[in-house]
């Protein structure tokens, strides 16, 4: 895992990146401290990229991804930061060289069998139920099961939106082009079950689905730019979701948009795991803040029971009263939620933005180096694996200095490297 801030005011922005990395294996994941997340998207534009989550797209790391692209990119520049993110998608899918076609379908077959995984998943749930009902299960109620699972699956997914880039014949070509791999992952995951001609098919069906709607797993990676296009005096950010390239095409989904001074002077953006941050922003850890809300609605459904025995209601009476503290505990939730949502914007995050909108441009790097400190040091002193970690790199990013290193780690020693820094391979 990560974490990873962005902050902007009207003069800059300042980026804070971990150098952790995961890496999982059957026994047990190993962490290293030496990752490189944060990187200068273009020698003659301030403008600059960060990653988090999945360290690779489709077999390729991130850092060749940047960089290949860096160098592509040349003197090139954009009018926006938005841009600048959409030509890095697009070199993403246009280089077949980047990402072979045997990266693309290794990557296809791995995630169609992790899809596959939970469909066998819900499907034996679904026939535990059964057999704890009957005592039993028939070949015609187990194939009538396994019909349903597929069934309400491709329900799901047909449901979802079709992703930007991918038109509606994009899943006919990935099952033709992709057919062995999608094969090969059914019948690993399915090897208990026979199965149907129509049932491989319909299988096929939701893999393609899978990889061309708006559904992503928990290992996505996440790509953040952010500086100044061309045509802007302010700082700009935009994200993206990313799951991999298939057939030269991205799978992403776009999330953030954010200029300064189109919404407000000044904002912080954290990247993956940012309770930390939430919590030092607005006051309250986001898991607490969710323990009392569903402990304020465990109190008031109670509340009728607790009351009754006091009240000596009958049956009718204790009915009309459950129902009318039900409707009134609805208003009294969203009037609690507001409140505490209030207090949290005006107690701690307005008079934290207010700061950050006249801080220099050395403070806004400091804030964001601790930040990321802060959600490391709570790794450190708990239980809890320590996913965050090692040396933070620190940029801060102006429309006239342009991309400056604050802190950079490096896996030599630049004393030895004169020649790394007088070709400018790296800044």
């Amino acid at each position: 895992m990560t974490s990873e801030i962005a902050i902007m005011n009207a003069q800059a922005v300042a980026l804070a990146a971990d150098s952790a990395v995961t890496v999982r294996q059957l026994t047990a994941p190993k962490i290293y401290n030496t990752a490189n997340k944060l990187f200068c998207l273009s020698k003659h534009a301030p403008v600059a990229a960060m990653v988090y989550g999945q360290a690779q797209l489709t077999g390729v790391p991130w850092e060749t991804v940047i960089k290949a692209f860096r160098r592509q990119l040349g003197t090139t520049t954009y009018a926006t930061v938005r841009q600048y993110g959409e030509a890095l998608i697009s070199y993403m899918g246009a280089d077949s060289l980047l990402i072979p076609r045997h990266l693309q379908e290794f990557a296809i077959g791995e995630s169609s069998a992790g899809y596959c995984h939970s469909l066998v998943q819900d499907f034996e749930k679904s026939v535990e139920a059964h057999i704890e009902a009957h005592g039993s299960i028939s070949q015609t109620e187990l194939r009538r099961l396994l019909r349903k699972t597929l069934q309400d699956r491709q329900s799901d997914l047909e449901g979802l939106a079709q992703l930007p880039g991918l038109d509606e014949t994009f899943g006919d070509s990935l099952v033709r082009e992709f057919r062995v791999a999608l094969d090969d992952a059914i019948a690993l995951t399915f090897e208990k079950y026979p199965l149907t001609a129509a049932d491989k098919s319909k299988l096929r069906r939701l893999l393609a689905l899978v990889h061309s709607r708006d559904i992503f797993p928990d290992e996505f990676s996440g790509l953040v730019v952010a500086g100044f296009g061309e045509e802007e005096f302010f700082p700009a950010l935009c994200s993206y979701r990313i799951h991999g390239v298939w057939l030269n095409m991205v799978k992403r989904k776009a999330e953030h948009d954010w200029c300064i001074g189109r919404d407000s002077s000044a904002c912080i953006f954290p990247f993956a795991q940012s309770e930390m941050v939430r919590s030092f922003m607005e006051g309250i850890h986001p898991e607490y803040r969710d323990v009392l809300d569903q402990a304020l609605i465990g109190f008031l459904d109670g509340l009728a029971a607790a009351i009754r025995p006091a009240l000596g209601l009958s049956d009718t009476d204790y009915d009309s009263l459950e129902s009318n503290l039900k409707s009134a505990a609805a208003e009294v939730r969203s009037k609690f939620g507001d409140r505490l949502e209030e207090y949290s914007q005006d107690s701690h995050v307005s008079p934290i933005t207010s700061v950050v909108s006249i801080l220099p441009k050395d403070e806004l790097a400091a804030m964001a180096e601790a930040l990321v400190n802060l959600t490391s040091f709570k790794r450190r002193v708990t239980m809890d694996p320590e996913t965050v970690g090692g040396p933070i790199d620190v940029a801060v990013i102006s429309k006239g200095d342009g991309f400056i290193w604050i802190k950079r780690k490096h896996y030599f020693r630049p004393e030895l490297n004169p020649q790394f820094f007088a070709t400018m391979q790296e800044r």
